[in-house]
């Protein structure tokens, strides 16, 4: 599962560095529309992934539903910037980009719990 969600940790700091700097005006419309586009895929891609481990002993069905649910959430929060991106509307995405930054601590947390390492 450290695959999996370093690869989450990734998609999620794509998606913030690409909506902080289409809030500054560093990158075009569209490729920030399609990056967050492409993270939001990616991210449920690793929550099928996440989904189809069989558990060790390290974790357990609480906290892989946990990390399911952190997954999905990213994933969800994702679309909607990518959308406010086309819609060229700011606030939503400054308001999604600090729920990404929470939900990254929640998934760092987990990550802990699992005894992985923490970016």
């Amino acid at each position: 599962m450290e695959k999996e969600t370093q690869s989450v940790s990734s998609w999620v700091a794509t998606a913030n560095m690409v909506g902080d700097a289409w809030i500054r005006g560093a990158v075009p419309n569209k490729y920030a529309e399609q990056t967050l586009k492409k993270a939001q895929e990616e991210l449920r891609k690793e929550k099928e992934k996440i989904d189809e481990i069989k558990l060790s002993k390290d974790v357990s069905e609480h906290d892989k539903s946990v990390l399911l649910t952190e997954v999905l959430q990213l994933a969800n929060n994702t679309e909607e910037m990518s959308r406010a991106v086309a819609q060229k509307n700011h606030s939503v995405v400054r308001q999604k980009l600090g729920e990404l930054a929470a939900e990254k601590r929640s998934l760092n947390k987990l990550r802990k719990v699992a005894g992985q390492t923490n970016e």
